[in-house]
């Protein structure tokens, strides 16, 4: 149902974006690491560290090897802007 739900949410903004008028681009990242400020940990580290905490059900996530760390998310945000 994740996976549906953001589809069908892109899906939403690209048809928003041509209604208006507006440029629009979507960035889909991959597994996203780095520092936070919220006083519990992402998911994302969650599953990052899976492999030091033994949490066998993040083992397939791990295994894709593809992630992205947040500091070069941000950056592809402002360069597209």
């Amino acid at each position: 149902m994740y996976f549906v739900s953001k589809t069908l949410a892109e899906k939403a903004a690209w048809d928003y974006a041509e209604e208006k008028g507006l440029d629009f681009i979507s960035i889909i990242p991959t597994l996203v690491v780095g520092p936070f400020i919220t006083t519990s940990m992402p998911p994302s580290l969650i599953t990052v560290l899976s492999p030091i905490t033994r949490n066998e059900a993040h083992y397939s996530i791990i295994r894709q090897g593809q992630y992205v760390h947040l500091d070069d998310l941000c950056n592809a945000h402002i360069f597209l802007y």
